[in-house]
């Protein structure tokens, strides 16, 4: 609350509270915007369209410990008929890596705070491996951890990409096609 009262009070607002005990809290923000001249917007210049896989029956391997969060990526990855399987942790993940072998899963959806091998670690015993397909499979971040730092240290220990959760499910797809060859 600290930084969204400041936040509007920098925007000259306003924010209120009313709460009533065993019934909740009503937060309230006031904006006060004035009239402009409304002027048309430089037409942005077209960029060249990256080459984006398609995800139909692609693998991707779900790291996460909570059921919940599990099976509304499962659901959302199942829109786009892409094949999925769960860990529950880093070390399962590590595991599953291992046991089904070069190119088997085309991306990783990591969470980061897990019990037992968080997804950080787990990300740089797979980098470490040495192969290509461990230097090269996509694992993208699906975590609450949203700061900038968190964001830098995720890149840093090989993570190909950071999204923030509640993650939006075009963002997730449109990663994993920017990011699967």
């Amino acid at each position: 609350m600290p930084i969204t009262k400041s936040l509007v009070e920098l925007m000259n607002g306003n924010l209120s509270v009313e709460s009533q005990k065993g019934k909740g809290s009503k937060f309230t923000v006031l904006l006060t915007f004035g009239q402009t001249e409304q002027t048309e917007l430089p037409e942005e210049p077209k960029r060249p369209a990256k080459h984006c896989a398609s995800l139909k029956g692609r693998r991707v391997l779900i790291v996460e410990d909570s059921d919940i969060n599990a099976e509304i990526m499962t659901k959302i990855l199942s829109c786009r008929s892409i094949q999925t399987e769960l860990a529950c942790n880093g070390k399962i993940e590590v595991d599953l890596f291992d046991e089904k072998g070069e190119y088997y899963y085309d991306a990783i959806l990591m969470d980061i705070r897990m019990p037992v091998m968080d997804g950080l670690e787990a990300t740089r015993k797979i980098r470490a491996k040495g192969s290509d397909y461990a230097r090269d499979v996509p694992i993208i971040a699906l975590t609450a951890n949203a700061f900038d730092e968190d964001v830098q240290r995720s890149m840093q220990t090989g993570l190909n990409a950071h999204l923030s959760k509640p993650v939006e499910a075009d963002m997730v797809f449109k990663t994993l096609e920017e990011l699967i060859q």
